[in-house]
């Protein structure tokens, strides 16, 4: 069995829609230069993906996300939606989903559950 290093990525996001993804790292030292801040200033942060450095405002700047939080974030902007058994749906699609049950569970218990 191989493991795989996986960094963990964030994505600074303002107000005019721009998307910034950063590793953790950066995001740790982002979070502390922000916190600092008494005044709006320019910040250049490096895009992971594109290596361009791009330079809002710190007033701009409205959240740091993780990427699951991201990826939600767009299912919901293309109309799916997430079912109590936390699986997503298309718009207009009714929730069919099984409650999953262990394989050594038998009986009654196998119907199939609303949302």
């Amino acid at each position: 069995m191989t493991k795989a290093i996986v960094k963990k990525l964030y994505c600074v996001t303002t107000r005019d829609g721009m998307e910034i993804w950063i590793s953790e790292e950066k995001k740790e030292k982002l979070e502390l230069i922000l916190n600092d801040l008494k005044t709006s200033k320019l910040i250049g942060i490096e895009d992971i993906y594109s290596g361009e450095v791009e330079t809002p405002n710190s007033v701009d700047i409205s959240g740091i996300y993780s990427a699951a939080a991201m990826e939600d974030k767009i299912k919901r902007k293309n109309f799916q939606w997430k079912c109590k058994y936390n699986n997503w749906h298309g718009r207009g699609e009714k929730c069919d989903c099984k409650i999953k049950i262990p394989s050594y569970a038998k009986g009654p218990l196998w119907k199939k559950q609303k949302c």
